[in-house]
């Protein structure tokens, strides 16, 4: 796959011919995967559409359409090729018009083009869907948040948890609502539900334990976020990291805690959160110089009004500056 990607981006058309017979040697279903988008980029990329359309036509007729175009597309629009990639989907919508699924992938598609009018009407239209409403109506909360109008996003979402209650990507952008709204409470007992549903989700404990390890000082709630997040620490997101730093913190593991928001910061630079957070372990171990860099850049990261970015203020001040 990165093979293709890199002789793609180079323009490398004989090594995209010696790549696509290679494959077609191999001729494993893994192989195919990489083959067939190679094929269709790479004939787009050198003008040749009906080659293109000629090449995936068979499996559109074989009914395996989303999963190829969407790959198709997705490479389309990695090498700025938005038009072809909406073509291609638009082609094969029209040869089959009996797989939905090519609604989302034109919604994606369209809002990656910067077109969030079409992909609007694509996910409404599809919102009703009994298979596919529930991913629907995610991306289109996820829409109108992206254009700031949370009533429209709240509105769409209870909706749709009225129709897809037990849908777990809904239930999260209903977390996010509720801790957006000042709800913790709320947001904690819809996590308590949900991880006693998914004790294994990484996801799900992580936001449980960060939860618990940063909106209380009970002992009791920063031992169970400890207990939460341990099954997490071979985990390399930088998010798990930060959960992990802060509960060390919370229990005075300052030999754990500074290392773990070192990364955790490392991975979210723009979080201002995260770099509040590492700047008050590492003025609590003495480092008051790191300490003051790190406040200065939650200050220049933080949108205004954000919480963090006062905190990191009034830090500063408390530094002397």
């Amino acid at each position: 796959t990165l093979l293709a990607e890199l002789r793609l981006d180079r323009g490398d058309w004989d090594g995209v011919r010696a790549l696509d017979d290679h494959l077609g040697r191999l001729g494993t279903p893994a192989a195919d995967d990489v083959r067939l988008p190679l094929r269709v980029v790479g004939l787009l990329a050198q003008g040749q559409q009906a080659a293109a359309i000629e090449v995936l036509t068979p499996t559109l007729i074989a009914g395996e359409a989303p999963d190829i175009v969407a790959r198709v597309a997705t490479a389309l629009m990695a090498r700025g090729q938005s038009a072809d990639a909406r073509a291609i989907i638009e082609f094969a919508r029209g040869m089959r018009p009996d797989l939905p699924r090519l609604a989302l992938i034109a919604a994606d598609i369209a809002v990656r083009s910067g077109d969030p009018a079409t992909a609007q009407a694509e996910l409404t239209a599809l919102a009703a869907h009994p298979d596919l409403g529930a991913s629907a109506a995610h991306r289109l909360v996820l829409l109108h948040r992206g254009q700031g109008d949370r009533a429209k996003a709240d509105a769409v979402l209870a909706n749709a948890l009225a129709t897809h209650p037990r849908s777990l990507d809904l239930r999260l952008l209903d977390a996010a609502r509720l801790l957006d709204a000042g709800d913790v409470a709320g947001a904690i007992a819809l996590y308590e539900t949900l991880y006693a549903e998914r004790p294994d989700a990484e996801l799900i404990a992580n936001n449980l334990a960060s939860l618990l390890s940063t909106t209380s000082d009970r002992p009791e709630d920063i031992a169970r976020a400890a207990r939460i997040a341990a099954p997490l620490r071979a985990s390399s997101v930088p998010a798990v990291a930060d959960t992990l730093g802060w509960i060390a913190f919370r229990q005075g593991d300052m030999d754990r805690a500074l290392p773990l928001l070192t990364r955790a910061a490392r991975g979210l630079p723009d979080d201002p959160a995260v770099r509040l957070r590492l700047g008050k372990v590492q003025a609590a171990s003495g480092q008051d110089a790191a300490a003051r860099a790190s406040f200065a850049a939650v200050a220049d990261v933080a949108a205004p009004g954000d919480p963090a970015g006062d905190a990191a203020r009034a830090a500063l001040a408390e530094m002397g500056g």
